[in-house]
C-alpha cells in the first residue's frame, strides 16, 4: 500500500495535469487572435497609407487650376449652303400588270429597251373572254331581232286600232239611226278598246327590246374592252427597267400582292428627287429655287436642278419638309434609283451660332458645352442644329462672345478652376 505521502503527489500531480488541459485550448484560441490580428493589419495599413495618400493628392488637384483652350463663338454664315440626300427616280413610273386571265403567247419588250406611248408589249391568249365576246355579239343579235319581232307587231297592232277605229265610227252611226242594234255598237266599241291596249303594249314590248339591246350592247362592249387588254401597250413613253414574264407564262387580272407584275417601266427624260429639309431651313426653302444635284460615279460635276414643290406641311416624327427637286436628263446619264445629294445654297436672316465639334458634350444630361464664366466652369445644356462633321450648329442655350472649352477631358467638371489659353479660331 502507498503511503500518505505518495498520495498526496499524487493528487498534486494530478491536479496539475486537469488545470494544464484546461488551459491549453484558451491559449491555442489566444495565439490564433494574434495570427489574424498581425495579418490585418500588416493587409490594411499600407492600404489606409496609400488612400490616404492619393485622397491628399486629388484634393491637390481639385484645389488647383486646370489648363483649358477656350474659343469664342461665332455666328455661323449667312450664306452657307447645306447638303442632303435622295433617290433619284423617274419623273414617271408605273408598274404594269395583266388586265384578264390567260397565257402570254407573245413579247415584244425587254428589260432596258426604250418604249413609245401606245406600243405592243405583249399578247394574252385569253379563250374564255373570246368566247364571252362571242356570246355577247350573238346576244346583242337576238335582242336586236326581239326589237325587230316587237316593232313590226306594233306596227300590225296600230294597223288593227286603226282599222277598230274606222269601224267603231261607221258602227256609232248606224246605231244613231237604228240601222244596228246597240249591242252591236258596244260590240264595235270593245274591239276598238281591245285595239287600243294591243298598240299601248306593243310599244311597251318596244321600249323593252330596246332596252334589251342596250344592254347587250353595253355588256358587248365590255367584253371587248376586256379582249383589248389581252395586248398590253406601254402607258407612256420610257424605259423597261423590269420584265417579270415570258412566253407561256399564266397571268391573272389584277393587281394584289399574289399577282405577277408584267413589267415595270420609267420615264428617264425628265427626274425628280425627294429629299427631307430639316425644321432649322425650312424658312429658306421655296419653290422654283435654284439647286444642284451630285452622284458620286460622276465625280465634282454638278448637274441643275430646281425644287418644283414641297409638302407644305412637316412631318410629325422626322421634323422634315418633304421637297421634290426636278432636272432633266435628255441624254439620260441619270438613271432612275441611284442615290445623290441635293446641295441647296440658301440664305440666312437670323444665322445660328457655330462651334467645334470638340466643343460638344454628349452624354446621359444630354448635350452640353463647358461654358467658361470668370476662372470657373459650368456645364451649359445647348440645343443643336445641323451637324457639318468639324462644326456644328447651335440654336439656343449660347450667345455670341461666350467663350467655350474645346480640349474636354475627364477634369473638365462643373464649378471647377481653370488657366484659359485662347485657341486659334
Amino acid at each position: 500500500m502507498r503511503s500518505k505521502t505518495e498520495l498526496s503527489e499524487h493528487r498534486q500531480v494530478v491536479t496539475k495535469s486537469a488545470k494544464r488541459s484546461r488551459t491549453r485550448p484558451l491559449v491555442v484560441l489566444i495565439v490564433v487572435s494574434l495570427v489574424f490580428l498581425g495579418l490585418f493589419l500588416v493587409g490594411i495599413l499600407p492600404r489606409l497609407s496609400r488612400a490616404k495618400t492619393l485622397d491628399a493628392a486629388s484634393a491637390n488637384v481639385k484645389e488647383g487650376p486646370v489648363e483649358v483652350t477656350v474659343i469664342s463663338v461665332k455666328n455661323a454664315p449667312s450664306e452657307t449652303d447645306i447638303t442632303l440626300p435622295g433617290n433619284i427616280q423617274g419623273l414617271t413610273e408605273a408598274v404594269l400588270y395583266a388586265r384578264a386571265d390567260g397565257y402570254i403567247s407573245k413579247r415584244y419588250a425587254d428589260i432596258g429597251q426604250r418604249v413609245t406611248a401606245g406600243q405592243l408589249l405583249v399578247d394574252i391568249e385569253s379563250p374564255e373572254i373570246q368566247q364571252q365576246v362571242m356570246q355577247g355579239r350573238a346576244a346583242l343579235e337576238q335582242a336586236q331581232s326581239n326589237f325587230n319581232l316587237a316593232q313590226a307587231t306594233l306596227q300590225q297592232n296600230k294597223a288593227n286600232f286603226s282599222l277598230a277605229e274606222e269601224t267603231d265610227k261607221r258602227t256609232s252611226t248606224l246605231v244613231s239611226r237604228g240601222v244596228l242594234s246597240k249591242q252591236e255598237g258596244d260590240q264595235s266599241r270593245s274591239t276598238l278598246l281591245a285595239r287600243q291596249a294591243d298598240v299601248q303594249a306593243g310599244e311597251a314590248a318596244l321600249r323593252t327590246a330596246d332596252h334589251a339591246i342596250r344592254a347587250a350592247r353595253a355588256n358587248l362592249k365590255r367584253l371587248e374592252d376586256l379582249l383589248a387588254y389581252t395586248h398590253v401597250r406601254a402607258p407612256f413613253s420610257g424605259v423597261i427597267t423590269a420584265r417579270n414574264v415570258d412566253i407561256g407564262t399564266l397571268v391573272s387580272a389584277g393587281s394584289g400582292s399574289s399577282v405577277r407584275e408584267l413589267f415595270r417601266m420609267a420615264q428617264s427624260e425628265q427626274l425628280r428627287i425627294f429629299v427631307s429639309v430639316p425644321q432649322s431651313e425650312v424658312r429658306a426653302i421655296t419653290t422654283g429655287m435654284r439647286c444642284t444635284l451630285t452622284v458620286r460615279q460622276f465625280g465634282m460635276r454638278e448637274f441643275p436642278a430646281k425644287v418644283v414643290r414641297t409638302a407644305g406641311g412637316l412631318d410629325p416624327g422626322s421634323r422634315t419638309l418633304l421637297t421634290e427637286v426636278q432636272l432633266p436628263n435628255p441624254k439620260r446619264e441619270l438613271l432612275p434609283g441611284m442615290y445623290a445629294q441635293v446641295k441647296f445654297h440658301i440664305h440666312r436672316d437670323h444665322p445660328p451660332l457655330l462651334i467645334p465639334s470638340e466643343a460638344l458634350i454628349t452624354n446621359s444630361k444630354g448635350e452640353q458645352v463647358a461654358l467658361v464664366r470668370g476662372d470657373h466652369i459650368h456645364l451649359q445644356p445647348v440645343v443643336t442644329g445641323n451637324d457639318y462633321g468639324p462644326q456644328v450648329e447651335i440654336l439656343s442655350g449660347i450667345a455670341e462672345g461666350d467663350r467655350l472649352v474645346t480640349n474636354l477631358t475627364d477634369e473638365v467638371q462643373e464649378g471647377r478652376r481653370i488657366k484659359s489659353t485662347e485657341a486659334r479660331q
